[in-house]
């Protein structure tokens, strides 16, 4: 439990985990990979001259209490494996990475035959903040860099104001199945609360 609270799931995630107590102690079983690689990085001294810092994390079993009338098929379920990557970056070398890892998860999803596909700009509801980590200049920050991103792909995203993750936003592309559905598959995100709340530091020059 303590180290989903220090990471905001406890708060602001809970209802989505499976929770469980064992000798007098709570668990919350693992919905997201990436505080792994927040121990993994807290691991030494890292150097500017590393960054972007790229980790990859295959098979990474998840664990999610979706509500029964959000399942559906192989698309919304309750267990599954993610294949993902967190990469610790300095400031100023942000927007470059985001475009790497945005034309990556692009040819990915050509490679595998999906060409028709939406991207869209998941963004806090500025009508209730309470419900998201962080202060206002840095997400309007976060957000501002990627819509820059998407407009030089030449990508103008739908704007999905309330739908960013609690602790940033995102750039969402949705594949459409074969009934012409839209399920959000590839997910480029921001994060700016994990390194505060984590200390997560490099040396810089």
């Amino acid at each position: 439990r303590t180290l989903w609270e220090r990471s905001g799931h406890w708060k602001l995630y809970k209802g989505n985990m499976f929770v469980t107590e064992t000798e007098d102690r709570e668990y919350g079983l693992k919905p997201m990979n990436c505080i792994g690689a927040y121990t993994i990085y807290r691991e030494r001294l890292h150097s500017f001259r590393e960054l972007p810092l790229r980790l990859a994390e295959l098979a990474g079993m998840l664990h999610r209490n979706e509500l029964s009338g959000t399942l559906a098929g192989l698309f919304r379920v309750r267990q599954f494996i993610q294949d993902d990557s967190h990469i610790f970056v300095a400031p100023e070398e942000l927007e470059a990475e985001l475009e790497r890892v945005l034309d990556f998860g692009i040819f990915m999803l050509k490679a595998f035959g999906f060409e028709d596909f939406v991207v869209a700009l998941s963004v806090r509801d500025p009508a209730n903040k309470e419900k998201f980590l962080g202060a206002d200049e840095l997400w309007e920050s976060a957000e501002e860099s990627l819509k820059r991103v998407a407009a030089r792909r030449g990508i103008d995203p739908e704007i999905m104001f309330g739908e960013a993750k609690f602790y940033g936003p995102s750039l969402d592309i949705h594949v459409r199945d074969a009934l012409g559905r839209l399920w959000q598959c590839t997910t480029v995100q921001v994060d700016f609360n994990a390194p505060e709340r984590f200390d997560l530091e490099y040396v810089g020059s």
